[in-house]
């Protein structure tokens, strides 16, 4: 029973357009670069690479970029509402 009044509830604040779960962790203008050079034709590797030589810091404070990464913030809402 609790569940289903769970997900009744979430449903209808999706319906209203309310935005569910954790907020972006990326600065905007960071998702753009990286939305930018994909359409230039990019590949994710060659992204992560060139956010690594100019030191764009991570989400959540990581090591490096990964061409792996680049990709999950390219299906990202944020990088499908710039595209």
């Amino acid at each position: 029973m609790i569940g289903d009044r769970t997900k009744a509830a979430l449903a209808a604040r999706r319906a209203a357009g309310v935005r569910l779960g954790r907020p972006p962790a990326l600065p905007h203008p960071v998702v753009a670069r990286i939305v930018a050079d994909h359409n230039a034709g990019s590949s994710m590797e060659a992204i992560a690479r060139s956010l690594n030589t100019d030191a764009v810091p991570t989400a959540h404070g990581g090591r490096q970029w990964w061409g792996s990464t680049v990709a999950r913030v390219l299906r990202s809402e944020t990088a499908r509402f710039l595209s």
